[in-house]
């Protein structure tokens, strides 16, 4: 049996809460983070998973299993489906000890929570998330607080899996950036599998004439399959200058390294204010050239 485990400090939480003056905010732990793990068809493995309970007093807790689809590009991450069935479904492939329990107010709880694939299993990965949540009627204390926590589970079920994913864009948004501007960089990454994959990789700044390179490193992000991903970074300040921005991003599979690059400026303000002017004052010429040569 094939059992590979890999986790990352990946931790989905959705609060609603509102606005309140309190200093400490009532709230949920919810670890260790996102679970990896393969399976071949058939297979079973368990892993422990941690609540904190920071509520303000002793609560009841249900725990629930809910498939989980990649949200759109831009937004990234993934969105919670209800009662709704993924085509990559894992919900139903879940159980744990019991499905509701009580902590007192600071007490933690260990959860082994089991995953047993049927014997058909699809070759490809399964996802979806342990979501835990307090039941509201326990939870007295004044405004009240509903926190709803959700771990991500990703399986890869072993067999010949389909892994295809690609360096889709690297756009930077502003061609002329002024000195105080944040300077974006937006990835985008198409998985064209049937398996979840997990790019990386780094974004070199260089500026074109001399000076130092400054580097930004990529850390992994997933993909789901048959899906797209977007992936914002920042870079650092940077002095007035022409900048080529080179990204070179593994696949996440079999080490194939995708390359893009961008060109942009930044200017200071001075510098800004200066060219600025200039560039009037040849537009007001212009102009003022072609006025006589209509009087004349």
């Amino acid at each position: 049996m094939i059992k590979k485990i890999l986790i990352t400090t990946w931790l989905v939480v959705v609060f609603f809460i509102p606005n309140t003056s309190q200093a400490v905010e009532p709230s949920l732990t919810l670890g260790p983070g996102k679970i990896e793990v393969e399976l071949i068809p058939g297979g079973q493995i368990s892993k422990d998973i941690f609540i904190v309970n920071n509520l303000g007093r002793e609560s009841v807790f249900d725990i629930s299993f809910e498939d989980v689809e990649a949200s759109p590009a831009e937004e990234g991450g993934v969105r919670f489906l209800g009662r709704l069935t993924s085509r990559f479904s894992l919900k139903n492939y879940f159980s744990v000890p019991e499905q509701s329990f009580v902590l007192a107010e600071g007490e933690e709880k260990t959860i082994p929570v089991t995953i047993t694939l049927p014997d058909q299993a699809p070759v490809g990965s399964l996802h979806a998330a342990v979501l835990v949540t307090p039941r509201l009627e326990t939870v007295t204390a004044s405004p009240q607080t509903k926190p709803r926590l959700g771990l991500l589970v990703f399986v890869k079920v072993a067999g010949e899996k389909q892994e295809s994913g690609f360096l889709a864009s690297l756009n930077q948004g502003r061609y002329v950036n002024f000195g105080s501007q944040a300077i974006k960089f937006s990835m985008l990454f198409n998985n064209k599998g049937n398996t979840y994959l997990n790019p990386y990789g780094l974004l070199s700044i260089k500026p074109l004439f001399g000076g130092q390179s400054k580097e930004i490193v990529i850390k992994p992000w997933f993909v789901l399959p048959q899906s797209a991903r977007q992936k914002i970074v920042l870079a650092p300040e940077l002095k007035t200058g022409i900048y080529q921005a080179e990204l070179q991003l593994n696949r996440g599979y079999e080490n194939i390294i995708d390359k893009k690059t961008v060109w942009f400026i930044v200017l200071g303000w001075l510098t800004g204010l200066i060219i600025g002017g200039i560039i009037i004052l040849l537009i007001g010429g212009l102009i003022y050239r072609f006025m006589i040569k209509l009087k004349t």
